[in-house]
């Protein structure tokens, strides 16, 4: 989604939220769990003296962690109002015949999400960073809906030629798990979506930490205090 529609969203939110009351005061559960992108949840459960947990995590493998250790605790009235990601990944085979031939840790993940977009100059800043680093990597390269533009017109003329097999551009969408999991990575160069902090850190790979917005520089902070990884402030000299 480009960041200019993100009200968009956050209006149908918060449309949801009278729908949402209805719910809570007829199933009255014990406990309700939520993420921050909904503020009036946790309003609404508190007004009905519902205990509230409010998190930012959104990974699947947490929530399931989450709802597996309430059912084993005997709560039979449980209501989880979240915005569920997809979990499954397809196959993109190329990508890990490609990695099978570098080396161990010698690659730099590139990739800022489904819902971010790099500016024109972003795109620039990045590419002749990755040229100048001389490591491997393989970079995620998506556009805003209806910008339409490949990879190969989006990045400096010569660029595919200069970096020849050292690198690898990936269209509109990765497996990002399987890549991450694999012992050819060696470093994320990322946005910070929670998502993408817990798999790194999940696999091993520190993050090379660039947020964008919303909570992203706040995970970024997280990531530099645990040790899992260095904040970079490039983008904020362009935006």
């Amino acid at each position: 989604m480009p960041k200019h529609l993100l009200g968009n969203l956050m209006q149908a939110f918060d449309k949801a939220s009278s729908s949402f009351s209805n719910i809570l005061t007829t199933l009255k559960p014990d406990l309700l769990i939520c993420d921050f992108f909904q503020p009036w949840a946790l309003a609404l459960a508190l007004s009905l003296n519902i205990p509230t947990l409010q998190f930012v995590i959104s990974g699947n493998e947490a929530n399931s962690v989450a709802v597996h250790a309430l059912k084993n605790s005997g709560n039979q009235r449980l209501c989880l109002f979240k915005a569920l990601a997809s979990n499954q990944e397809g196959e993109k085979t190329e990508i890990t015949e490609w990695l099978n031939k570098k080396d161990t840790s010698s690659v730099i993940f590139v990739s800022f999400g489904t819902e971010n977009y790099l500016s024109k100059e972003e795109r620039g800043e990045l590419a002749l960073g990755l040229l100048l680093s001389k490591v491997n990597f393989i970079w995620v390269l998506r556009f805003a809906q209806g910008e339409k533009i490949s990879a190969k017109e989006a990045l400096p003329e010569g660029f595919f030629d200069m970096v020849g097999e050292r690198g690898l551009i990936v269209e509109e969408w990765a497996p990002q798990k399987r890549i991450s999991s694999h012992p050819g990575i060696g470093g994320f160069l990322s946005h910070c979506g929670w998502n993408s902090v817990l798999e790194s850190m999940r696999f091993g790979d520190p993050i090379i930490a660039m947020p964008l917005y919303m909570d992203q520089p706040l995970n970024a902070g997280f990531v530099v205090e645990v040790g899992a990884g260095l904040k970079i402030h490039l983008f904020e000299y362009l935006i």
